[in-house]
């Protein structure tokens, strides 16, 4: 029983790996012009995208979030992922 729960942890462990790779090409992938349409973005984006629309339905009830420059949803999101995964694993 106690290599099942290690097996399932270590996957776990590897899918949130994985999504926080995701958002960090995401997040550089953004940065240049065309990026997003890549085969690359678009991964980056597929991955990523079910944890960020989420935080930004939230932090649009927010009218200093919805007036803000920058999209605060994906930093917000990565800052929970990566505390998760802290607090997890």
């Amino acid at each position: 029983m106690e290599l099942f729960i290690e097996l399932i942890r270590g996957v776990a462990d590897g899918i949130v790996t994985l999504l926080q790779i995701a958002m960090l090409v995401r997040a550089v992938v953004s940065w240049f012009p065309g990026g997003e349409d890549s085969v690359i973005g678009f991964v980056a984006y597929t991955i990523s995208e079910p944890v960020v629309i989420p935080v930004r339905k939230v932090l649009e009830k927010f009218e200093s979030v919805r007036n803000f420059p920058i999209d605060m949803s994906f930093f917000v999101a990565f800052m929970l992922v990566s505390i998760m995964s802290s607090v997890f694993f």
